[in-house]
């Protein structure tokens, strides 16, 4: 099953790539140097929070209109990162 989830990422301060948060998975961030690799690892990081968390406990994705109402620092954006459970356990 796959699922959505928003995502923030905020450009690096002293270097290319971004940041990127996942705010619906508690603790779940990662960081990349173009936005291929910014969601390959943010795939990656919510696959490492939930895998030991049964798929029907998994958190509710936010919608993504609540990622973009808030105050983000300039040069960040909000998307949805697709996490796609059967292709990470493989």
């Amino acid at each position: 099953m796959k699922h959505f989830y928003p995502a923030i990422f905020e450009p690096k301060k002293n270097s290319e790539g971004f940041v990127v948060t996942v705010p619906d998975i508690k603790g779940c961030f990662t960081q990349g140097d173009n936005i291929e690799e910014c969601m390959f690892m943010a795939q990656e990081a919510i696959g490492c929070m939930l895998e030991n968390i049964d798929e029907k406990d998994y958190p509710v994705p936010s919608s993504i209109l609540s990622i973009k109402l808030l105050d983000l620092p300039e040069g960040s954006f909000a998307t949805f990162v697709m996490f796609d459970k059967e292709k990470y356990d493989e």
